[in-house]
């Protein structure tokens, strides 16, 4: 009970029950589902520290702070907020984690809590992972925080204390670089914002992408700060529901088409080709006469497509939108 979901442990004691007792339907060894929810909600409240949630944090903050008094960053709950709600919580282990150029990956949920205690506004889960050493493991959390405020402040603060706390443990002087390549988050302004702004020295999105361009375009040397990556996944939900909006103005297949032209853009392997994409792109979709020219930008974006098997990609991101786009593998041929 204190491992398995009540239904699991019902579903168990079926199997383990003598089928002569369960045809007679006596289910004295085999409590009912709600019997055992209700053994299930005993036996947490037991492990509760306090009814009230606020205060039981409160003990488990100076709980495990107490148990790791021979440790540079104490505990698992780092720093606490009332208004608005807030816990950034990770271990000096997970800290030791962030050695070397890494990629970490930034993201939120909703969906895991019910509604929190005294709060009206809806609580996210924000984790910051790693990928495992180990092929086929689940990523590892580096940090992670829960909050009602889903603003760059917020973000920032969560951040900037990871940043400071990584300097302590490794004995680096105050604002020391962050040891971390690229953040990989989603199209959220509020992340994209508290990354550059904490982790850079309150670097603007304006001068990270004027940093990035003269080092792709112009060959300048690049100055070394964490980036920002858009995950491909979340931006071709976003470009998807863009195109649905105009539904009642292009075809379907127009649609898909376009679809499938950019997500060719984001699988690029070099600036190089990622110009030569989006010229071919625009050759295509940027006119309504079908010229020689666009035929012939057609017919290159259809091999480039195939090439790099993107209808298949995007039937593996599990594309879905309003309009539930069934992205085929004829590419551009019917556009």
């Amino acid at each position: 009970m204190q491992t398995e979901r009540p239904a699991e442990v019902f579903e168990d004691l079926i199997m383990q029950s003598p089928e002569c007792k369960l045809k007679a339907g006596n289910f004295n060894i085999c409590k009912s589902p709600a019997v055992i929810r209700r053994i299930k909600s005993q036996i947490s409240s037991t492990e509760q520290l306090h009814k009230d949630a606020g205060m039981e944090l409160d003990m488990m903050q100076k709980l495990y702070k107490e148990t790791d008094f021979n440790k540079q960053i104490r505990g698992f709950i780092q720093r606490r907020g009332a208004d608005p709600f807030f816990i950034t919580f990770y271990t000096e282990e997970q800290l030791k984690l962030l050695k070397g150029n890494l990629i970490l990956y930034f993201d939120a949920t909703g969906s895991i809590f019910k509604k929190w205690q005294g709060f009206s506004k809806r609580m996210l889960l924000y984790s910051l992972v790693v990928e495992h050493d180990h092929t086929g493991e689940p990523c590892a959390p580096v940090a992670e925080m829960i909050s009602c405020d889903h603003t760059t402040e917020a973000l920032s603060h969560f951040l900037f204390g990871l940043r400071l706390d990584c300097n302590r443990l490794q004995s680096r002087l105050g604002l020391a670089s962050f040891p971390v390549e690229l953040v990989v988050t989603d199209f959220s302004w509020a992340m994209i914002h508290a990354v550059f702004h904490s982790l850079n020295d309150a670097l603007t999105v304006e001068k990270y992408l004027h940093l990035t361009h003269k080092s792709l375009a112009e060959r300048d040397e690049w100055c070394p700060v964490t980036g920002v990556f858009l995950c491909a996944n979340h931006v071709i939900h976003i470009v998807a529901r863009k195109m649905f909006k105009v539904k009642d103005s292009v075809t379907k297949e127009n649609r898909e088409a376009f679809l499938l032209a950019f997500a060719l853009v984001q699988y690029s392997k070099t600036f190089d080709d990622a110009l030569s994409n989006i010229k071919l792109l625009l050759s295509v979709f940027g006119g309504g006469i079908q010229t020689r020219k666009v035929a012939k930008a057609k017919k290159l974006l259809n091999e480039r497509i195939k090439k790099w098997r993107i209808s298949d990609k995007l039937k593996v991101a599990d594309l879905e939108t309003e309009d539930k786009f069934s992205l085929h593998d004829e590419g551009l041929d019917a556009f």
